[in-house]
């Protein structure tokens, strides 16, 4: 039988984009522009994983890429930085150390 990779547990965040689908206020924008048009949301999705636990949060970023982001008023760069200081902040208000 192999050796395990590591005997220590890791906690992840869960999925951003399924709790944002659920949510018909939100729903009807790309997942990334939320980053600026709801930043507390956002933020309170981070928060919420990070208070379950989350030892590992993600920005929301998972398909930011200029080709989505083509008919979005917002830049590929305003989303990026947006994301990152979310999950910054969430990580920051945690007495845990919270890798990004």
């Amino acid at each position: 039988m192999p050796e395990p990779i590591t005997k220590t547990v890791r906690l992840f965040d869960g999925a951003m984009g399924t709790i944002l689908a659920a949510d018909p206020e939100l729903n009807t924008y790309l997942p990334e522009e939320l980053n600026l048009l709801f930043p507390a949301k956002i933020l309170a999705i981070h928060r919420a994983y990070v208070e379950a636990g989350a030892q590992y949060i993600t920005t929301n970023t998972f398909s930011a890429n200029p080709i989505k982001l083509n008919s979005s008023r917002f830049s590929l760069q305003e989303v990026l930085d947006a994301a990152i200081e979310l999950a910054r902040q969430a990580a920051g208000a945690s007495s845990c150390k919270i890798m990004l």
